[in-house]
């Protein structure tokens, strides 16, 4: 199915954002290189980072930071590009895509213990870019370039299983392989070109199904809230927080500025970043309507990932995360 129509953009100016986000902690990074993956466990903020040194021999780095105390607890050698994270109780898995230098660690997903950060599993896979843990095993998601098709693969103790290529007859789009989020039984996969491609894999089933097509590019992330699906679209013509049915991919509400960086959902509500160029960043809180509820402005500088706890809400500003209202 495809869905091309767009609802118009729901304007809310009653909540514009006039004051500020509340900062209650700051954790500054120093010259770690780029963040792109930050997550809560257990009272525990991990950190992603790319590295700071030149590409050819950069290194990235997984931070680990008490929630209460804002203390560093370590810093673990993770890879040279990271691409996606996920956490369980014992095991931090990182995933590696294909790096201009030499590594062993790229086109590779590691498997990191929480307790003393060595590697205790290395996974070869080409082009991973998602990844998620559930029922004791981490769901890759990978390929998608060129003539490789999009593979899903579940590790677990060392052990590597294919669960399921895609036929090319549904996934053929000449697009690059996008985010990926799950949903229960359900871990939802975009393609994306000048449009963006959903799919639908069950993991129990192994089954794969086409949701839809949706006449956007520029995704930037997207979550699981309740029944629906928030997908963050970041372009000029058409950007904004897209709230989609999951079941047949048809758009119920666009809203927000033009250039959301980042959506996460926690419980019955998620937060979104928007980092418009024009003017200030703004944390937008949605709720289980899928309509934005509340505003505040974040503090100067480029806004990024953004993941939440019983604490509060952790947002990437500059070379910060900060805990905010």
């Amino acid at each position: 199915m495809d869905v091309e129509e767009h609802p118009e953009r729901t304007q809310r100016p009653t909540l514009r954002a006039t004051q500020r986000a509340q900062q209650t902690a700051a954790l500054s990074l120093g010259d770690v290189g780029d963040v792109s993956v930050i997550a809560v466990s257990d009272g525990t903020l991990f950190v992603f980072a790319s590295g700071a040194n030149s590409r050819s021999q950069r290194d990235g780095r997984l931070l680990a930071f008490d929630e209460a105390t804002q203390r560093q607890l370590s810093s673990w050698r993770a890879g040279p590009e990271p691409t996606a994270m996920t956490i369980s109780a014992t095991s931090a898995w990182i995933a590696n895509g294909p790096d201009a230098g030499p590594s062993t660690d790229a086109n590779a997903v590691l498997e990191l213990s929480r307790a003393d950060g060595h590697v205790m599993h290395r996974y070869h896979i080409a082009s991973p870019t998602g990844i998620e843990y559930r029922d004791g095993a981490a769901w890759i998601v990978s390929g998608g370039v060129g003539n490789i098709p999009v593979t899903v693969e579940r590790l677990t103790v060392g052990t590597k299983e294919t669960v399921a290529r895609w036929p090319r007859n549904i996934t053929q789009s000449g697009g690059l392989l996008g985010p990926s989020t799950n949903c229960g039984d359900d871990l939802f996969v975009a393609i994306t070109d000048d449009y963006l491609h959903l799919f639908d894999f069950n993991l129990p089933a192994h089954r794969v199904r086409r949701v839809g097509s949706i006449h956007v590019s520029g995704v930037a992330t997207m979550s699981c809230l309740r029944n629906e699906l928030l997908i963050a679209v970041a372009n000029v013509d058409n950007g904004g927080l897209y709230v989609v049915n999951p079941s047949d991919g048809r758009v119920s509400k666009r809203f927000g500025r033009a250039f959301p960086r980042a959506v996460a959902a926690f419980g019955s509500a998620a937060v979104m970043v928007q980092d418009d160029p024009r003017s200030p960043a703004v944390l937008e809180y949605v709720g289980q309507a899928g309509t934005v509820e509340g505003a505040r402005l974040l503090p100067v500088g480029i806004a990024g990932v953004v993941t939440a706890s019983r604490r509060g809400i952790w947002v990437l500003i500059g070379r910060e995360v900060l805990l905010v209202d």
